[in-house]
């Protein structure tokens, strides 16, 4: 900024600093493209040029290291038979060659078990050395071929060491002895003559095993020693030792660049490699770069001063334009159009001008009507309008605040929102500042004033300049206590009616629960009396009363399910099972009803359908014999078919291990029109007031399913044509399980079950049964009878514990009611656990369904549950199954 104010603020300045720019920008893009890609060549060829150097290196230690893997070998194939197993003799052999004793710093002989047997010098180790269990000898006695073995500092030679190795073979072809040659490498010529190849006059070379051990290297005092001290440090050694041969760029572990290169031997696990630092290597082309920016910037300076002459020249009609506009400014005449004689953009300018002053005198003259109009507006609104700048001041108020709190507007200009309404105003700051800081805000309000409390809807709009910066706060505010109030009333009214709803629908759920006690009795005493000896017009009759007590009953079933829905108790319990169960449940339910009507029922299950299913399975089937009892009510002739596929869309919310299912029930029936349709899913409500006459039901069916699909996290939806049929399609989402549960094993009580006849089932069995009601006493006693078990009762809690603390080997299982006086079930069964230490297996009898009772019971220490009114199968099952198995019949 300090030095923007000492630059000259002309065009002519401006356009030519621009062309300045631009061409310094070119030049400066230009050279640096081309320096790079002349790095990259040069990178190229110092690579490639060290490479080949390295490989001739390379292939002059690998072709000494052959040489002297030959000789070796040779020299262990001339050995005589004699002299094998004689050390004297073989050593003075081979001192008799000095060709060998030349090639090794030392030679030493080895029999095959790898005991030092001799050596060229005469110096032998005072204790016996063996070299079984060194890697190099047992892979030349393994391989029966020579090697050359890794690095190791020899005391012998007092140096780093490898040795070449070959074996002897007796007249049988087994190794008989193993040469070892020692190989000093610190006066190794190859060695030697690769350390005078060093690139420039820091760079180096150095050779290294397949594992990262130094061989040779200018510090010696790294030898033998893991060139990469820390792993990971340089990627060039990385790639060398994961076998990548060639040249590379990479950093040291001191974050210096190098150019690296590497090449592997064939005769040793050896990498011979070379590092040229970049900065020698590349130092030429940073005199390059000096010289580059040296050209561009005086190439720069000249297109500058060329174009500051030209625009001068091009813009010298500009000036004088400029000076009549001063002219015209200073002048309080009207404006007078001073024409250029100019056809180029100049001159266009000038007319452009002349023609915006006069359009500006108009836009003056518009501004004013515009702002006239725009204050009566806001001064006839039923709003507070305000405008605020960033210190709270009120630059702009409406006459409604002089309607509303008595404030003059005109008086309100300058001042603060706190200068105005004082504490009053405090919870309207924070809303103020966050309208500064950029947000729009619609928000309500309570405003405290003088005792009155008063609710505004407020609306706070950021005044955004055109440079982005907030300058102010548009704040309107309309007066809602009036309709605030009328909500507050509303809002009590909807809670009195909310509790009186649930009032109503528990008192429904209550009185359901007390219908099914007696109903009980009834379906109780029906099957008592069917299984004695009757006439056939009797045994009609009972049927009757069977029949109708169950149509009672699910009837009672889905008033107390409406209830338990509306009253938000209605409760899922979601577990693993198989789907193919639940239709097969479904088919049997079906069976007798379509056989008495005459249609077909299908049920088909497409491939894609998992069988195994996470869910609550009841409720499942509940909708679906529901949907399909219904179809086939309707359904006069023709089909009714029940469909399982996979959702296309899956289910939204659930992902990974969630599956969605379609369940299609498609009808050929009477079908719906589309008012109908509309009124279908309501409570106590059929497509037709006709269809209860003919057809029955109490129209909860239909609002039960649909209230249990939003419950289970789906959805149910019927397309249907009047004579057409109709189609309903519940779409719900189930979780898969972690695992493939095995289906449980069929026991041999069940099969027996299965065969026997209700009276052999509880042969023999003992049962305490805990019930005050006189008449369900009766029924149960009469089935449990029935069935062969011998049942005593107690009227209430107290009772049976009296009876199991006096008696407690004698019964096998107790059957206990749940609502009792003086001590109920729940309490019962709690001493019974507790005190008496019981563990016989205690059921629950009652006629309460609520998922949350049954799981008290199970809290509560019993082991099962028997819902009310009973079916017998059902308890007789549930009772086989807790049966010690020592009193099974």
């Amino acid at each position: 900024m300090a030095l923007k104010q000492y630059l000259p603020s002309t065009l002519r300045f401006r356009l030519s600093g621009l062309v300045m720019l631009l061409v310094l920008g070119a030049t400066v893009t230009v050279t640096v493209v081309a320096l790079v890609l002349a790095e990259r060549d040069m990178k190229e060829v110092i690579g490639s040029q060290q490479y080949a150097l390295l490989s001739g290196a390379a292939a002059h230690i690998d072709e000494h290291l052959a040489g002297k893997k030959a000789m070796l070998a040779a020299l262990a194939e001339s050995l005589p038979a004699a002299t094998l197993h004689d050390p004297a003799a073989l050593r003075a052999y081979l001192k008799a060659r000095p060709t060998a004793r030349g090639q090794f710093s030392f030679l030493e002989i080895y029999d095959n078990d790898g005991l030092l047997t001799g050596a060229l010098e005469e110096d032998m180790p005072a204790q016996p050395f063996r070299a079984a269990g060194q890697e190099w000898f047992d892979l030349t006695v393994a391989r029966g071929r020579g090697l050359v073995s890794a690095p190791f500092a020899s005391k012998l030679a007092g140096a780093p060491t490898v040795l070449i190795t070959a074996p002897v073979f007796d007249s049988e072809g087994r190794v008989a002895l193993v040469l070892a040659g020692g190989i000093n490498l610190l006066h190794y010529a190859p060695f030697e003559s690769l350390s005078a190849l060093k690139p420039g006059s820091t760079g180096f070379t150095f050779i290294m095993t397949a594992e990262g051990v130094l061989l040779s290297h200018p510090n010696k005092a790294r030898l033998l020693h893991s060139i990469n001290e820390r792993p990971g440090s340089n990627r060039a050694t990385e790639m060398a030792l994961g076998g990548f041969q060639g040249w590379t760029e990479a950093e040291n572990k001191d974050h210096v660049k190098g150019i690296y290169s590497y090449r592997r031997l064939q005769h040793a696990r050896w990498i011979v490699a070379a590092r040229f630092p970049s900065d020698e290597a590349l130092a030429p082309l940073r005199e390059m770069r000096y010289e580059a920016a040296a050209a561009a910037t005086v190439f720069a300076c000249l297109a500058g001063l060329l174009s500051w002459m030209g625009i001068a020249r091009l813009l010298r009609p500009l000036q004088r334009l400029r000076r009549n506009i001063a002219e015209i400014k200073n002048s309080r005449a009207g404006i007078q159009v001073l024409q250029l004689d100019r056809k180029d953009e100049i001159g266009e300018l000038s007319g452009a001008f002349y023609r915006l002053m006069a359009e500006r005198e108009s836009a003056q003259l518009r501004t004013y009507e515009s702002e006239k109009r725009a204050r009566i507006l806001a001064d006839n609104l039923p709003l507070l309008i305000a405008y605020l700048d960033r210190e709270r001041r009120f630059l702009f108020t409406n006459e409604h605040y002089r309607t509303q709190f008595g404030l003059d507007p005109q008086t309100m200009l300058g001042q603060t929102v706190s200068d105005i309404f004082g504490a009053a105003a405090d919870s309207w700051l924070g809303d103020l500042d966050q309208a500064l800081l950029g947000r729009r805000l619609h928000f309500e309000r309570a405003f405290e004033q003088h005792g009155q409390t008063q609710h505004f809807m407020v609306d706070l709009v950021p005044d955004v300049a055109a440079d982005g910066m907030v300058v102010g706060t548009y704040l309107m505010a309309m007066d809602i206590t009036d309709r605030k109030n009328a909500e507050l009333i509303q809002a009590a009214g909807e809670q009195r009616a909310a509790a009186a709803s649930r009032a109503k629908s528990e008192f429904v759920a209550n009185m359901s629960h007390e219908i099914r006690t007696p109903m009980n009795a009834v379906l109780g005493v029906a099957y008592l009396l069917g299984n004695t000896e009757l006439s056939a017009p009797q045994k009609e009759y009972v049927d009757m009363i069977r029949s109708s007590g169950n149509v009672l009953l699910g009837i009672l079933n889905d008033v107390l399910d409406f209830s338990k829905i509306e009253a938000g108790r209605m409760e899922l319990a979601p577990s693993t099972f198989q789907l193919d169960e639940v239709l097969a449940a479904v088919n049997s339910v079906m069976t007798t009803t379509v056989a008495a009507s005459g249609i077909r029922f299908d049920v088909a299950t497409d491939a894609a359908v998992p069988q195994a299913l996470v869910g609550d399975a009841m409720r499942l089937q509940q909708i679906l014999i529901n949907l399909v009892g219904n179809a086939i009510k309707f359904t006069e002739r023709g089909q009714v078919l029940l469909r399982v596929e996979r959702s296309a869309n899956g289910m939204a919310g659930y992902a990974g291990d969630a599956v969605g299912l379609r369940f299609v029930v498609r009808d050929t029936g009477i079908g719906m029109d589309l008012e109908q349709q509309s009124r279908l899913f309501e409570a106590f409500n059929q497509a037709d007031a006709s269809t209860t006459r003919r057809f029955g039901g109490t129209g909860l069916g239909l609002a039960i399913c649909r209230r249990l699909a939003e419950l289970m996290g789906g959805a149910i939806a019927v397309s249907s044509m009047p004579g057409e049929g109709s189609e309903f399609v519940v779409t719900l989402p189930f979780l898969l399980p972690k695992a493939e549960l095995p289906a449980a094993p069929q026991s041999v009580d069940d099969d027996a079950a299965d065969e026997e006849p209700a009276e052999q089932r509880l042969r023999g069995v003992r049962l305490l049964l805990v019930e005050d009601h006189p008449l369900n006493q009766v029924v149960a006693r009469g089935m449990l009878e029935y069935a062969g078990a011998s049942v005593d009762v107690a009227e209430n809690g107290q009772l049976a514990v009296e009876r199991l603390r006096e008696h407690p080997d004698d019964y096998d299982v107790v059957l206990m009611d749940v609502q009792m006086p003086v001590m109920d079930g729940f309490a019962a069964t709690g001493v019974i656990r507790r005190e008496l230490k019981l563990d016989l297996p205690i059921l629950a009898m009652t006629a309460g369904v609520m998922q949350s009772e049954q799981e008290r019971c199970i809290a509560a220490g019993m082991n099962d549950f028997i819902a009310k009114p009973v079916d017998v199968e059902q308890m007789l099952d549930i009772i086989s199954r807790h049966i010690p198995a020592g009193r099974r019949p």
